[in-house]
């Protein structure tokens, strides 16, 4: 074999290792894409959905897109270990894909449910203030809002926080605190009627007195004043026949029979008058003392004493008149009934020592005024 034969012969086998070589090198070293798109995709699709708040409205498949994710990343992981002509991405790509999957719900739901709960916040919100306001129709009237203050302001607070907390797109808080706000208005308007009905629940004995009076007062042809607490009224009878009818104001504890001297209550039961004042005589320009307390009044004090209901050194008090510096609008005196001065007048010139004074908590026709008040509240 000659020398130029030996050369050629050198060179095909340089060559045909080489190329050996270089097929192993590409095979060793070759290696599949990176999914990066299918990556990007995915942890954008949940961002968008974490913006949105997916987390909070849409929890589960917010929860298995990230689930789907962490599975993709372990999976690229476990690839990029291997050697380059051995990895697969197939399964990596599969868990990116369920995770933009998921995602996409968890942003199409969430952006649903926002939908839902904006407008279920304003209707929410709409019928809250509705009943709050009915609530207070009663409350106003009865003036009852000292009684209830701390309950009427833990509902404009909680109010107040709901639509604070819907303004911050916490929806799911600011229905919550309505629905707090809607339990609070069911417990006020609970304690409004026991308080109505204990304390205006006797009308139907009270319209058989007052019925009496009058009948007594046609019969003898004589003048009954009777006054009526929940009404805001003092109405004169003479001959069984009513002449005249005037607002009144009672004591700024108005609600209730009178317990002791310094509660602020206007009495209630039957009276006289027991004297006529006038000029020094009273420092309210005219006056109509009553013979409060009368016996009734003494035994219903004892047994209040007795029950513990009050002190045992408590007094009954007394002074109760029907007087002028009336027309304030609103119930303000001690425990007397109180009109305007062109009222008393009237009254006062109608009227003598002895002549009945009946003064009750309510009347059917003012208890059912009062009822139709607080059974308005939706």
């Amino acid at each position: 074999m000659n020398m130029k034969t030996k050369n050629r012969i050198s060179t095909i086998v340089l060559s045909a290792l080489l190329l050996v070589v270089l097929v192993f090198v590409f095979v060793l070293f070759a290696k599949p894409d990176f999914p990066s798109e299918s990556v990007r995709l995915s942890v954008e699709a949940i961002g968008r959905a974490r913006s949105a708040n997916a987390q909070v409205y849409a929890h589960r498949e917010f929860l298995q897109a990230q689930n789907y994710y962490n599975k993709s990343l372990d999976a690229f992981r476990t690839e990029n270990n291997k050697l380059p002509y051995q990895r697969n991405y197939q399964l990596a790509l599969s868990y990116s894909g369920n995770a933009l999957k998921m995602a996409r719900q968890a942003l199409e739901k969430t952006e649903v449910r926002i939908k839902t709960l904006r407008n279920d916040f304003s209707l929410g919100l709409k019928q809250v203030k509705a009943r709050r306001d009915s609530v207070l129709v009663p409350v106003n009237y009865l003036e009852l809002n000292s009684v209830f203050s701390q309950s009427l302001n833990q509902i404009n607070v909680l109010l107040f926080r709901s639509e604070e907390s819907y303004k911050r797109e916490e929806l799911n808080e600011a229905i919550t605190l309505l629905q707090e706000v809607d339990n609070l208005i069911d417990q006020l308007k609970t304690e409004l009627d026991e308080t109505v009905k204990s304390s205006f629940g006797n009308s139907g004995q009270w319209e058989a007195i007052v019925a009496k009076a009058i009948r007594e007062s046609k019969e003898n042809g004589s003048a009954v004043i009777i006054v009526d607490k929940l009404a805001r009224l003092c109405r004169l009878y003479k001959s069984g026949t009513l002449t005249n009818e005037f607002d009144a104001e009672f004591g700024s504890n108005w609600i209730g029979d009178k317990q002791h001297q310094g509660d602020h209550r206007t009495p209630e039961g039957i009276y006289r008058i027991k004297k006529k004042k006038e000029r020094s005589l009273t420092k309210y320009y005219k006056a109509l003392e009553i013979n409060y307390p009368n016996e009734s009044d003494e035994e219903h004090f004892q047994q209040l004493i007795e029950d513990n209901v009050i002190e045992s050194g408590s007094k009954i008090g007394g002074l109760i008149e029907i007087h002028g510096a009336g027309g304030r609008g609103f119930n303000w005196t001690e425990g007397c009934v109180a009109l305007t001065n062109e009222n008393i007048d009237i009254l006062y010139k109608n009227v003598s020592a002895g002549t009945p004074v009946i003064i009750v908590g309510s009347l059917n026709h003012s208890t059912e005024l009062i009822k139709k008040l607080t059974a308005e509240i939706p």
